[in-house]
C-alpha cells in the first residue's frame, strides 16, 4: 500500500496508541477532513472515500477494512445507518488539540494569522505548557501592545514552540511613581 502522507507520521505518537502506519494516516485524513468541512459526525460515501483516496492514495477497498480497524479499536463508532462515523470523546487523539480551548484562545488573541496554522502550533505547545499558562501568557503581551508601538505577531508565531514568543519579557502597566519632587505623577 503506497502511503502518500508516511513522512509526516509522527511514530511516537502512532506508537502510543498502538496503530498501523495506515490507521494512522487514515485516523489524521479523517480529523482533518472533518475540521476543514467542520463536521461533528463523517457521513462516508463515495465522494468522501474518493477524496480519502486522492489525500492518502487509499483505495476504498483499502480504506473499508482500516476504518474497521478503528472502530474496532474505539477512535469511531458506527451510526445505525452503517455509513456515519461518530468520534469517541473518550478517545485522546493526540494531534487534536482541544479545539474549544483554542478557540477561546483565539478570540482572545484577535484572531490574527492564519488559524489553521495557529491551531497547529497550539497543539504541539500543549504538549509543554498548559493552556491557562497560555492564556496567562498571551493577555499580558496583550498589555505588553497596548503600552508599545509593536505590531501584533500572527498567531502562529507567538504560540511557535521552538522560538517560545509567548515568554518573552513583556512590558505591564505598573503603579504610578511618584516624580523627583515628591508630588503626584500626575502633577
Amino acid at each position: 500500500m503506497v502511503i502518500k502522507h508516511v513522512q509526516y507520521v509522527n511514530h511516537n505518537v502512532r506508537e502510543q496508541l498502538d496503530l498501523t502506519v495506515e490507521e494512522y494516516c487514515m485516523l489524521m485524513c479523517i480529523y482533518d477532513y472533518r475540521t476543514q468541512k467542520k463536521l461533528k459526525n463523517l457521513h462516508y460515501t463515495d465522494a468522501v472515500a474518493a477524496e480519502f483516496k486522492s489525500r492518502i492514495q487509499f483505495s476504498v477497498k483499502q480504506q473499508r477494512p482500516v476504518i474497521a480497524a478503528l472502530i474496532k479499536k474505539g477512535y469511531y463508532k458506527l451510526k445505525e445507518d452503517r455509513k456515519t462515523l461518530i468520534p469517541d470523546p473518550t478517545s485522546i487523539i493526540p494531534f487534536a488539540p482541544n479545539e474549544s480551548k483554542f478557540d477561546l484562545w483565539w478570540e482572545l488573541y484577535g484572531k490574527v494569522g492564519n488559524r489553521k496554522e495557529a491551531l497547529i502550533m497550539y497543539g504541539r505547545l500543549m504538549k509543554k505548557f498548559d493552556h491557562d499558562y497560555i492564556m496567562e501568557r498571551t493577555h499580558k503581551y496583550l498589555v505588553h501592545l497596548q503600552i508599545t508601538e509593536y505590531n501584533q505577531l500572527h498567531g502562529a508565531s507567538f504560540l511557535n514552540p521552538e522560538k517560545e514568543k509567548f515568554n518573552d519579557q513583556f512590558k505591564t502597566f505598573d503603579k504610578p511613581k511618584a516624580n523627583k519632587a515628591g508630588g503626584s505623577f500626575f502633577v
